[in-house]
């Protein structure tokens, strides 16, 4: 959008229409319009990451128009424990690489507490490379992204065995089928986790299976959720959905707000 503002005041609107408890936003650039909005939103609560693409730090100068991840939360039902970004330090030599040059996942640790019932959940924020320019360029975005994935499964396996997990975001990527071209089988480059049955369950995936789209532009699901097995089984059946309806909500969607859709779910604690 070229219009900042009217963005701003469509993406507050649509966000206090959903009432959601928590939400996890990808591509947030400018902090302060995030913090002017979120104090229009009575009750909601928000961190952003400190950092981004090329960005180590705020200090970077990259950082204030890197694309960063944040949460938004009422805060009577998620107190926010620790953050921090997955695989930034102690990662292997490739993570950097492997996500979008230094955009690590953002985990936020969580106290949520829904109609009586507290528990501990780890969200785990991820826009993962994007898929874009010829064949060979797509298919070296696929090998990055899946290393990344592959890590990142590696990692939640060894530290995090029996944890409450919801991994959620821009995938930059379908889960049944990949969308860059030239890969054999059209794996998708989060196979890791889809084949790892015995601990995630990919609750988005039965949306890519008939052909649902999570954006304005292309008939693909890149906006997942992927739950692990503890959290899997708090997930109420048939819940999740693209929620393309918010573009009635407001005027000319895709040009004035974003070119993704709300990707909802729901989990009984």
């Amino acid at each position: 959008p070229t219009n900042d503002s009217q963005q701003q005041e469509n993406v507050k609107t649509i966000l206090q229409k959903l009432n959601a408890d928590v939400y996890a936003l990808s591509e947030v650039v400018n902090i302060e319009r995030l913090e002017a909005m979120v104090a229009q939103m009575p009750g909601y609560a928000y961190t952003i990451n400190d950092y981004g693409s090329y960005a180590d730090d705020p200090s970077d100068p990259d950082y204030a128009t890197a694309q960063k991840l944040a949460f938004i939360y009422k805060a009577d039902v998620v107190k926010s424990i620790s953050t921090y970004g997955v695989l930034r330090n102690g990662g292997s030599s490739s993570a950097y690489n492997n996500w979008a040059s230094g955009r690590f996942p953002y985990l936020m640790k969580a106290e949520v507490n829904l109609e009586g019932v507290t528990t501990t959940i780890n969200f785990i924020l991820v826009h993962g490379k994007a898929n874009t320019g010829d064949i060979a360029e797509q298919q070296e975005s696929w090998m990055r992204r899946k290393g990344a994935a592959d890590e990142l499964r590696d990692s939640l396996n060894a530290q995090y065995p029996f944890a409450n997990i919801i991994m959620l975001g821009d995938f930059n990527d379908d889960l049944d089928k990949t969308i860059a071209t030239g890969i054999p089988g059209d794996l998708t480059s989060y196979v890791s986790f889809v084949q790892d049955e015995k601990n995630y369950k990919p609750i988005t995936l039965p949306l890519s299976l008939p052909g649902s789209a999570s954006t304005t532009s292309y008939a693909d699901m890149i906006d997942h959720q992927v739950a692990s097995n503890e959290t899997g089984i708090a997930y109420v059946p048939q819940s999740a959905h693209v929620a393309n309806y918010v573009s009635s909500w407001v005027s000319s969607y895709g040009s004035s707000t974003s070119d993704h859709y709300p990707v909802v779910a729901r989990y009984d604690l």
